[in-house]
């Protein structure tokens, strides 16, 4: 994959100037193509090395987006539970930062969680206000996240209903991006 080849040069490149936020974010960037790939041993190891990077540098944003992408990959391992801590502490940290384009991702990521679970209203709650943010903000999803989402979305559906998939999909639809953030990070947040 020629994405690989050049991250792989560029990081090369960078480790030899040994400037560290340039080192941080082709390590991010490598390790999502990894994650891509089925590679999730690798790309968590690149992610953990990018992560450790832009926390030493107090980088709030770049730690957000990292611990989202660490989710994204603990999920893909099937390990729920510390996808759902690190996709919990992400939206935490993105919350705090006012970024909202990560705050829709971790909504959307936690809403596939959620399904995991069997937790299909939560499912289609979080996945609706995430993307209603996302929408808002005009922003698209790339299409190997799109393609996951919209499976998620179709099984989450498929096992609602029409009726209580539409209901449950209003209410995320309508919740205000506090609210939404509040009961994405508190299962126990009330309906």
């Amino acid at each position: 994959m020629r994405a690989r080849a050049l991250l792989e040069e560029s990081l090369a490149r960078v480790r030899e100037q040994g400037i560290k936020r340039p080192i941080a974010w082709v390590l991010d960037n490598l390790g999502q193509v990894e994650a891509a790939q089925g590679d999730y041993a690798r790309a968590w190891m690149l992610l953990d090395e990018s992560l450790a990077l832009l926390r030493d540098r107090g980088e709030k944003t770049g730690v957000a987006q990292g611990l989202s992408h660490q989710g994204g990959v603990a999920l893909e391992q099937g390990d729920h539970r510390r996808a759902a801590l690190l996709l919990a502490e992400g939206l935490a940290l993105s919350r705090d930062l006012g970024a909202k384009h990560n705050i829709a991702r971790v909504l959307q990521q936690l809403g596939r969680v959620a399904h995991i679970k069997g937790d299909d209203v939560r499912a289609a709650r979080l996945m609706a206000t995430g993307e209603a943010l996302r929408e808002a903000l005009g922003a698209s999803l790339r299409p190997i996240v799109r393609t996951q989402h919209e499976a998620v979305r179709a099984a989450t559906r498929a096992r609602m209903g029409e009726t209580a998939w539409a209901a449950a999909w209003a209410e995320g639809q309508a919740m205000l991006l506090e609210q939404a953030i509040a009961y994405a990070l508190n299962p126990a947040c009330p309906e």
